[in-house]
């Protein structure tokens, strides 16, 4: 199973330097009135990072709220 993980992993990276060799022209990116010029492989990899670490975050804060953990009761004082 290990080998196969790694075989996958190298066969992911070959494709990756393929797509970033064979779109490395310059794209425009704009937000609101800034603007940047990156390669398109860049911008798409900044793209990847972005959405796994905005997911992240919203699956872990996804379940701490549908987590049913039942809080300690306190005691009423009287």
């Amino acid at each position: 199973m290990k080998q196969f993980k790694t075989g996958l992993l190298i066969f992911i990276v070959i494709i990756f330097l393929v797509f970033a060799i064979q779109n490395f022209e310059n794209v425009n990116i704009v937000l609101f009135k800034w603007g940047i010029k990156l390669p398109l492989a860049f911008s798409m990899v900044a793209v990847y990072i972005l959405g796994m670490f905005t997911g992240g975050l919203f699956w872990s804060n996804l379940k701490k709220l549908t987590k049913h953990e039942e809080e300690p009761k306190s005691k009423i004082e009287e």
